[in-house]
């Protein structure tokens, strides 16, 4: 039987220390490496485009995100504007490595908690081959996709149970 394909599923909310100390759910380990020591860990990362959420990888998913804009780049010799170094530097300068503590935290530096709008609480939102880490306020005030479930036939919002629709 071939192991199970490391993925990040479904959505958890948790609290966020002063330290910048979040809970990872148990449901998300699984989808992270392990350290030589056997603790779950992976790669911490601000969101590319927009900056608003921050993404968590296994090693293979952040390689696959490595990979779309080259990990090779080299300088316009020409000197002609933005090159795919720039793009690479403004990556990678926003990207750090962790172990979850013994606790099962992983500790989200102050700059990362800036740029994302991460306060007191964070939400964790499985996207398969990432997991996406937002202000919770971020992300309930959030627009929706058309096809999501939450979103009524007519585009209005939708509630769960005792839940309040956001507008």
């Amino acid at each position: 039987m071939s192991p199970r394909p490391k993925r990040f599923l479904g959505k958890s909310e948790h609290p966020v220390d002063p330290k910048g100390r979040m809970s990872l759910s148990k449901q998300f380990h699984g989808a992270l490496d392990r350290d030589d020591e056997g603790r779950p860990a992976g790669v911490l990362c601000v969101e590319r485009s927009e900056g608003k959420c921050l993404w968590i990888f296994n090693d293979e998913g952040f390689a696959k995100e490595a990979e779309r804009f080259g990990t090779d780049a080299m300088p316009d010799p020409a000197g002609d504007g933005a090159t795919d170094l720039d793009e690479q530097r403004d990556f990678f300068e926003f990207v750090e490595e962790f172990t979850l503590d013994a606790a099962g935290r992983v500790v989200i530096p102050a700059r990362f908690r800036e740029l994302a709008g991460i306060g007191k609480r964070a939400t964790c939102v499985g996207v398969f081959g990432r997991l996406e880490v937002w202000s919770t306020e971020r992300w309930e005030a959030r627009q929706r996709g058309k096809n999501s479930p939450l979103v009524a036939g007519d585009g209005a919002p939708r509630a769960l149970g005792g839940e309040e629709a956001a507008s």
